[in-house]
């Protein structure tokens, strides 16, 4: 990404403000619910993401939180309580699959009071760890943007991409 967003620039989706009315006020059971169907149908990570300005390309990382299940009506009752996010359809990777709906929270600011909200209820030290790693990528992310934009990757953050991603190898315990 360019060092500096020219303040006419559009944000990017993942950048976008969660809005005070947008937040929703969840219940104890519904931070339950949600921390356990993440440690069992999601995953809590950071993407890469390539994207092209003005013919330059540029290599992006917005958090992710995703739960993806066969049972599309129960992706869609756990949106109800979620609030926000999107969905799409996953074709099957091989044969033996079935397709599947993943339900994803990709925005910085989603991420960040989704994570806050979830804080002391992870099931396990797995996602406990990813949880706060998570948090804190998004909340240096947040201070940059907030002062100049800057959309440089310091050094800390770089080693948060690198630690989640090895929490998030398959098999591997933390």
């Amino acid at each position: 990404m360019p060092e500096q967003l020219n303040h006419l620039t559009p944000l990017p989706f993942w950048l976008r403000h969660l809005k005070e009315e947008d937040k929703p006020h969840y219940t104890d059971c519904e931070k339950r619910i949600i921390a356990f169907s993440i440690a069992f149908e999601g995953t809590i990570t950071i993407d890469k993401h390539k994207q092209t300005i003005n013919t330059k390309e540029y290599t992006h990382y917005p958090p992710n939180i995703a739960i993806s299940n066969t049972d599309f009506e129960l992706l869609d009752n756990f949106h109800k309580i979620f609030k926000f996010g999107t969905s799409h359809i996953q074709p099957p990777r091989k044969k033996t699959e079935n397709t599947a709906k993943v339900y994803s929270v990709h925005s910085v600011y989603e991420v960040t009071f989704l994570l806050q909200q979830l804080k002391g209820f992870m099931p396990c030290e797995k996602y406990r760890n990813l949880r706060s790693l998570v948090a804190e990528f998004c909340q240096s992310r947040i201070y940059k943007h907030e002062n100049n934009l800057d959309l440089s990757y310091d050094k800390r953050e770089l080693e948060i991409i690198q630690e989640v991603r090895k929490l998030n190898e398959r098999g591997r315990k933390p």
